[in-house]
């Protein structure tokens, strides 16, 4: 025994792992040369495998029996999981969060995809969320029915909570208890309980977030330039923004004055347009720079939405305009952002024509030379 708690040791573990994983069964049957042998043998297969020694303690605490699985098993596994779908670091990566998944039967495993397709999710929404939320292997399917019900019952449709849940399959860990009580917190907050079933819909990590964070963000957010009711209406329309750093919002905000907007107009579009916190500042900068080209620059302090469409389709829709004898200026610029289908309906062009057709890109290289 002295043998193997020093080779442990040596490796990384300490006493209290030791003691606990050989004790642990089936490794305490084993004759004290034979777990030796197997402790060894499958430590360094699992490091050949690609699991580094921390991996291999962590899973190994969580799930001793590894330790004295054959290695043909083992490998096996990881074939039968690659065969799935999922890739060889997928598997890596998800057995280092659940080890477990070492000890379900490759039939079980089976089962349990098919029956989450059979709940409404595509083949490949499975694989993402199981890669996203191994844990999900450990739940049983009737608790995860449940848990749809649950929370079809608080006011999401179905639908709502499939798509939820294909973002958020962590949601299967929270009890229905605390996702309850995390929508009444957010109604105390100033939201209208529609607000926050919608907000939720649209990013559902919100239910990730603790409240002591929600919190400190709407202060840090009134303290940028907003007002309270500002950041309520903001993050009724963009959610996402309570994701965000403060110190990522403070740089978006300095980089929109440095592109020559005042620190009152980049409150005003931030609160007409808060998913411009989403967008790159080299994004902005290029709309803007073409948008200031064809002399409608100014129009985005009060029409800021606008500026979530692609400069690609601007260019395109703006040049085919010119082609047929329409000057846009600040009079009739909202014809550069028509819906697709109106576009297409009144000018008879499709979108996939116009962006063949004026190439933003193409033409940007050949101006250059």
């Amino acid at each position: 025994m002295n043998e193997i708690r020093k080779y442990m040791l040596d490796f990384g573990y300490n006493d209290d792992d030791i003691n606990k994983i050989c004790n642990a069964y089936p490794l305490n049957n084993l004759r004290v040369d034979t777990l030796y042998d197997k402790i060894k043998e499958n430590s360094l297969f699992l490091l050949s495998l690609g699991y580094s020694k921390n991996d291999i303690i962590k899973m190994t605490k969580l799930l001793p029996a590894l330790l004295a699985y054959g290695i043909e098993n083992i490998r096996q596994k990881l074939d039968d999981l690659i065969e799935l779908g999922y890739s060889r670091q997928d598997v890596i990566k998800m057995t280092k969060t659940l080890p477990a998944l070492f000890s379900h039967s490759i039939e079980n495993i089976k089962q349990k995809l098919d029956n989450l397709i059979e709940l409404g999710y595509s083949r490949q929404d499975v694989i993402k969320m199981t890669k996203l939320f191994p844990t999900l292997f450990s739940h049983s399917i009737e608790n995860i029915k449940q848990k749809l019900d649950d929370l079809v019952e608080l006011g999401y449709s179905r639908q709502d909570v499939i798509k939820m849940i294909k973002t958020l399959p962590t949601l299967f860990s929270h009890s229905i208890e605390n996702i309850r009580q995390k929508l009444d917190d957010l109604v105390e907050l100033g939201y209208s309980r529609e607000n926050v079933i919608k907000m939720t819909k649209l990013f559902p990590t919100l239910f990730n977030l603790s409240m002591e964070n929600i919190k400190q963000k709407l202060d840090d957010l009134a303290k940028l330039g907003y007002s309270r009711q500002d950041v309520i209406k903001m993050t009724k329309l963009f959610p996402a923004l309570f994701g965000y750093s403060i110190e990522n919002i403070k740089q978006k905000l300095d980089d929109l004055i440095e592109l020559g907007y005042s620190k009152q107009d980049v409150i005003k579009m931030t609160k007409l347009f808060p998913a411009l916190f989403s967008l790159s500042i080299e994004n902005v900068k290029k709309k803007l720079d073409f948008y200031g080209d064809i002399g409608i620059g100014n129009v985005f302090i009060n029409d800021t939405k606008n500026l979530m469409q692609s400069v690609e389709l601007s260019y395109a829709r703006y040049y085919f305009l010119y082609d047929r004898g329409i000057v846009i200026d600040e009079s009739n610029y909202g014809k550069l952002f028509y819906g697709n289908k109106a576009f297409e309906k009144q000018f008879g062009v499709s979108k996939e024509y116009l962006l063949d057709k004026y190439p933003y890109e193409e033409n940007k290289r050949n101006k250059s030379l």
